[in-house]
């Protein structure tokens, strides 16, 4: 896994460092108005992301607010020690919605999402997230899409040796053409693109006539399709 790692790291490392736009209002967070809420000042969060990041490892937080302009960051939970101001526009508030950070899931980059760790095929990981209330991740936007991934793989702490043949073997993702050859379907029933640069070159190529559901391929950090029998560590998400 530390390849892995260090895949997603490189090809993330300038998109976690941006807040943009769009980014902000996806609907993954519950954008607010900033209010008199009793907060917590974070200085060492200075992104969105890790502002993010923060309240979900913070016990009893249910709402962040980050000022893009200054990098500051403030959250919800534990003894309030400072107020998010209400006519300080330059605030960005949200909620973090119903992410269960209790259950091992991270919210990161508008994204709640959980590494399950013990290699299952595509069908019972993606029962797995089912029953958690989510489905496996969708991988749709490289700048979108791969940060998440990046913390995710650090608030693992993926890092040691014997993580390394997950690497090789990738990560499942939640999209399939188990309909209908061919043509790859996102769980949600939305297109995967297979010629806008998601996935690795010269895939997909369904190898044997076997390949049918999509993984995320580590050295390249792209998706790959893999016969649906394949045991591999596997990603949930909850929409938010």
């Amino acid at each position: 896994m530390i390849e892995l790692h260090r895949s997603l790291y490189m090809a993330a490392a300038l998109l976690l460092t941006v807040c943009s736009c769009e980014v902000i209002e996806t609907t993954r967070w519950n954008l607010l108005p900033s209010n008199n809420l009793e907060m917590t000042l974070i200085p060492d969060a200075t992104s969105l992301t890790s502002c993010g990041l923060s309240c979900s490892q913070r016990d009893g937080c249910g709402r962040f607010c980050f000022k893009a302009n200054f990098r500051v960051c403030y959250v919800t939970g534990g003894v309030p020690s400072s107020t998010c101001i209400p006519s300080d526009t330059s605030y960005t508030c949200y909620k973090t919605g119903n992410c269960p950070v209790d259950e091992g899931y991270l919210l990161t980059d508008a994204h709640c999402i959980k590494l399950y760790q013990t290699p299952l095929d595509y069908t019972s990981a993606r029962d797995v997230c089912t029953s958690d209330g989510g489905h496996l991740y969708h991988f749709k936007s490289v700048a979108l899409d791969l940060p998440p991934l990046v913390a995710l793989m650090d608030h693992n702490a993926l890092t040691s040796p014997s993580d390394t043949i997950y690497f090789y073997t990738g990560l499942w993702m939640g999209g399939d053409d188990l309909t209908t050859e061919g043509t790859y379907i996102w769980s949600d029933g939305t297109l995967v693109p297979t010629t806008t640069g998601l996935f690795s070159p010269g895939e997909p190529n369904n190898f044997f006539g076997v390949e049918d559901c999509i993984e995320l391929y580590g050295p390249t950090s792209r998706l790959n399709d893999n016969h649906c029998l394949a045991q591999k560590m596997y990603i949930c998400q909850i929409d938010m």
